[in-house]
C-alpha cells in the first residue's frame, strides 16, 4: 500500500514539472525592432556664369535641378529634371520636367509652367521689334501655340508653318514699333495676322510687309511683278506683348543688325516701289470705289528683280551660334556627373549653323 502511494505521488509530480516546462515554452518573447530612416538628400550648390555676365548657381538634389541668385535666393524650385540658362535675344531659365517643358525669368517668376504640358518652348522671332516679346510652343501633337510675354495663349497658329513678329514702317523704310502684326506663312507663301491672331491677309505673296498707317499692305507676288493692297482695318499694337521690365527678360546686350537685315532690305526695296508708285496709287484710289471692310488694289506694275543677299538667322540657335543643349558650355550633367554634350560634340556650337548664327542667302528682288 505505501509502495503504491509513493508511486502515485511520483508520477504526479513528474506531470506536474512536464506541465510547468511546456507553459514556460509557450510564452510568448517580446521582439524589439529598430528602424533605420532613410538619410535626408543633400543639395549641392554649384556656380554659373551666362555669357551675359548673369551669376547664379545651380542646386541639384538627387537627380533633380533648380537656381538660387547671388544673394542666396531660391529663384527655381529644386525639382526638374533639367534646367539651363538662356541668353540669346531673351535671358530666360528653360526647365523640363519629364517631357514637360517650361520657363522662369531671372527673377523666379513662371512665366510658363510645366504643368502646361507644352513639349518644348522658344522665344519667337521678331524684327525691328523694340521691346516686345512672344514664345512659341509646342503640343504633343505638333501643334504650334503663340503665347504673350507673360505665357498666356494667343492664339492656335496650326495651319502656318512660321509665325514672326514684324513692325511695319512708312514709304521712306522708316518703322513703327507702336503698330506690329505677326507674319505668317503657309505653303512657302506669307500672309499677316493681327496681334489677336486674326488672319488680315490670306497667305500669298512670296513676302509680306504692313505700312504703318495700319492699312496698307505690299507684298511679292512672284519674282516678276508687284502688288500692294489697301485694306481698310483697324489696328493698334496689344500690351500684352510688351516684357516684363522688372524681369530683365529682353536681353539689351543682344545684336539685332544681322537678324534685321533681312527685314530691312526687303522692307526698303518695298518701301522705295512704294515711294516711286505714289503718285499712281493716288490716282487710282480717286477712280475706285471703296467702302468700309473692302479690299482695293492700289498700283500694280512691272519690274525687273535685282538678286541681293539676305541673312537667314538660324532658327535652332536664335542667331547665337551656341548649342541649344549645352548653351554653348559643351558640357552637360548627366545624373551628378558632367559629361561633354551628345548634341554638339563638346564644340559648344549649334549643329544647324555650325555656330556662324545664320547664313546669307541670295534671294530677286
Amino acid at each position: 500500500m505505501k509502495q503504491t502511494l509513493l508511486l502515485l505521488m511520483l508520477v504526479l509530480g513528474m506531470c506536474s514539472i512536464n506541465v510547468s516546462a511546456q507553459t514556460k515554452k509557450r510564452t510568448p518573447v517580446k521582439k524589439t525592432t529598430t528602424t533605420t530612416r532613410p538619410a535626408t538628400a543633400t543639395t549641392t550648390k554649384e556656380r554659373q556664369v551666362g555669357s551675359d555676365g548673369y551669376i547664379w548657381y545651380r542646386l541639384k538634389r538627387g537627380n533633380l535641378y533648380g537656381a538660387q541668385d547671388i544673394e542666396g535666393r531660391e529663384i527655381i524650385p529644386v525639382k526638374y529634371t533639367h534646367l539651363e540658362y538662356e541668353t540669346s535675344q531673351l535671358r530666360f531659365f528653360y526647365v523640363k520636367n519629364g517631357d514637360f517643358a517650361g520657363i522662369y525669368t531671372r527673377k523666379g517668376s513662371v512665366v510658363v509652367s510645366t504643368e502646361r504640358h507644352y513639349t518644348s518652348i522658344e522665344p519667337g522671332r521678331t524684327i525691328k521689334v523694340i521691346g516686345k516679346v512672344f514664345w512659341k510652343a509646342k503640343k504633343n501633337d505638333g501643334g504650334l501655340i503663340i503665347l504673350d510675354a507673360k505665357g498666356n495663349e494667343v492664339f492656335s497658329a496650326e495651319q502656318y508653318s512660321y509665325v514672326y513678329m514684324h513692325a511695319s514702317h512708312d514709304d521712306d523704310g522708316n518703322y513703327n514699333n507702336d503698330i506690329c502684326y505677326f507674319s505668317v506663312e503657309r505653303n512657302g507663301k506669307e500672309g499677316i495676322c493681327d496681334l489677336n491672331g486674326k488672319e488680315i491677309y490670306t497667305p500669298k505673296y512670296y513676302i509680306c510687309t504692313m505700312h504703318n498707317n495700319g492699312k496698307k499692305i505690299g507684298g511679292y507676288k512672284s519674282s516678276t511683278f508687284e502688288e500692294h493692297y489697301e485694306i481698310d482695318i483697324s489696328y493698334s499694337c496689344a500690351t500684352r506683348f510688351d516684357y516684363q521690365t522688372y524681369d530683365d527678360l529682353y536681353n539689351y546686350s543682344y545684336n539685332s543688325s544681322s537678324s534685321s537685315s533681312s527685314s530691312s532690305s526687303s522692307s526698303s526695296s518695298s518701301s522705295s516701289s512704294s515711294s516711286s508708285s505714289s503718285s499712281s496709287s493716288s490716282s487710282s484710289s480717286n477712280n475706285s470705289n471703296s467702302g468700309s471692310g473692302t479690299t482695293r488694289i492700289v498700283v500694280e506694275h512691272q519690274h525687273t528683280p535685282q538678286p541681293m543677299q539676305e541673312w537667314q538667322q538660324c532658327t535652332s540657335c536664335w542667331g547665337s551660334g551656341n548649342c541649344r543643349n549645352c548653351a554653348g558650355s559643351g558640357t552637360n550633367y548627366i545624373g551628378s556627373s558632367l559629361k561633354r554634350c551628345s548634341m554638339c560634340g563638346g564644340s559648344g556650337r549649334c549643329t544647324t549653323c555650325s555656330g556662324r548664327g545664320g547664313k546669307n542667302v541670295t534671294v530677286y528682288r
